[in-house]
């Protein structure tokens, strides 16, 4: 049996399986994996939630996947148009290593930087500047749709 748990240690859960995708291509092809087994999905970044919302139902432990993003954590830099690409896994430590590298850093981002940059915007995450929203600083999100 597998089981797991988010930050609090409040939440052990069980599951039917973990998968720990390092492309959008992994990701594609274990969505059509559960889609034609009739499995549920949830997906963590770094499961730093204190309340289980990155876990399954309990109820679904049977036919749950779990997606572990952490090892998708690039992160890419555009110096002329200032823009940072990162991928779901990529916690605020990978942004601010690589803006590092230019002499940047972010303009709003959460307090602790082991939290993953996705995992802030899905939770609606504030800041710990009062001077922009987190949203603000969203260009675009990419996602995969899923049919079930």
């Amino acid at each position: 049996n597998i089981y797991l748990n988010d930050i609090s240690k409040l939440n052990e859960t069980e599951i039917y399986c973990l998968f720990y995708p390092q492309t959008i291509n992994d990701i594609e092809y274990l969505i059509s994996k559960a889609e034609s087994q009739g499995r549920t999905i949830s997906v963590r970044g770094q499961a730093h939630t204190m309340g289980g919302q990155t876990l399954p139902l309990r109820k679904s432990h049977q036919t749950n996947y779990v997606f572990d993003l952490k090892y998708m954590n690039h992160v890419e830099y555009d110096k002329y148009t200032k823009d940072v690409f990162v991928e779901a896994g990529a916690t605020w430590t990978h942004v601010n290593h690589k803006l590092n590298l230019y002499g940047r850093s972010p303009v709003v981002m959460q307090s602790y930087c082991t939290f993953s940059v996705v995992g802030t915007i899905s939770v609606n995450a504030h800041g710990i500047t009062s001077d922009d929203a987190m949203v603000e600083s969203v260009i675009s999100i990419e996602y995969i749709p899923m049919k079930f």
